[in-house]
């Protein structure tokens, strides 16, 4: 069996509440300040359970975009399985 202080080293489960490794309340009042909700669009020739699990930023619609110029750009997909 596994002693507590070797489990807690092992595993860092103490709390670290050092000012220089917390968010600052200026940085919190930036993010909430920028940040933006992102949409979901549908497309015709991709299946809903795909295009369902797609938010795309509100600015942004590739829906408008012809094949062509759809075809030549990048896209930059991040997934977060968090």
């Amino acid at each position: 069996m596994m002693d507590d202080d070797l489990f807690e080293r092992e595993y860092k489960l103490s709390f670290e509440s050092d000012s220089t490794r917390l968010i600052s309340p200026k940085s919190i009042l930036l993010m909430n300040r920028i940040k933006q909700d992102f949409i979901h669009r549908e497309f015709n020739h991709v299946p809903l359970e795909i295009s369902n699990n797609i938010l795309w930023a509100p600015d942004f619609n590739p829906t408008y975009m012809d094949y062509e110029t759809l075809y030549r750009k990048s896209f930059l997909f991040v997934v977060d399985t968090a």
